[in-house]
């Protein structure tokens, strides 16, 4: 009826030359109405017009986001991307709404990725033997054979001194060596005393005809 190519039965507006389509049903033609699909997003906004459900489609695919499981099409699904619109970011690691990308300290430990040989983990910086565990819980951390608690240089695999023993033994060995000394000298000062001291004497009983000691028999048998 209106000429305009539409035949009347597919024309929203069969007596409007201007009009044909109706989307949105409410009696305002798609080419007057600013809002075709009435989802609330202005047509210009809209990447999908004409379909209520859609108004975003990041990758640009002719898939809406609410439809599309990879909105910026980087290759991980938005259920595990941190910034599932943003196709230069998946992971935040320390949640600090900077991607790991851009972020210069990605676990948020105060040493910078660049220096960090652990940068995805908070607990862990140093990793002095390269064998992959932090020296926070590595138990040898120059791998030298001999564990940090004992070793004296435990950052230095050139070294593994291990700390002398303590005075406590020292002074027990030194106690024994005085003791068998001691014991030494005593015995020594017994034989002198008994050769020197009962070697010049002689001991009598009764008158001159009685029985004499030597002396020196009775060191022999008694002393020594």
């Amino acid at each position: 009826d209106d000429g305009d190519g539409v035949a009347d039965g597919k024309d929203a507006f069969s007596l409007d030359a201007t009009e044909t389509l109706d989307t949105d049903g409410d009696g305002i033609g798609n080419n007057a109405d600013k809002d075709d699909d009435a989802d609330g997003v202005l047509d210009t906004a809209d990447a999908l017009p004409l379909d209520a459900t859609e108004t975003l489609d990041t990758d640009g695919d002719g898939i809406g986001n609410n439809a599309d499981k990879d909105d910026d099409a980087d290759g991980v699904l938005d259920t595990a991307d941190a910034f599932p619109l943003d196709k230069t970011e998946t992971l935040d690691t320390d949640g600090d709404g900077i991607g790991n990308n851009a972020d210069k300290d990605d676990d948020a430990d105060g040493v910078l990725d660049t220096a960090d040989a652990f940068p995805l983990d908070k607990t862990e910086t140093l990793d002095t033997d390269g064998d992959r565990i932090g020296n926070n819980a590595d138990t040898d951390d120059d791998a030298d054979g001999v564990l940090d608690t004992v070793d004296a240089f435990p950052l230095d695999g050139s070294k593994s001194q291990v700390p002398a023993a303590t005075s406590t033994t020292e002074e027990s060995s030194s106690s024994t060596t005085e003791e068998s000394s001691s014991s030494t000298t005593a015995t020594k000062s017994t034989d002198t005393w008994g050769a020197a001291s009962w070697g010049s004497t002689r001991w009598s009983e009764g008158s001159s005809s009685a029985s004499k000691w030597d002396t020196d028999k009775w060191n022999e048998k008694t002393w020594r």
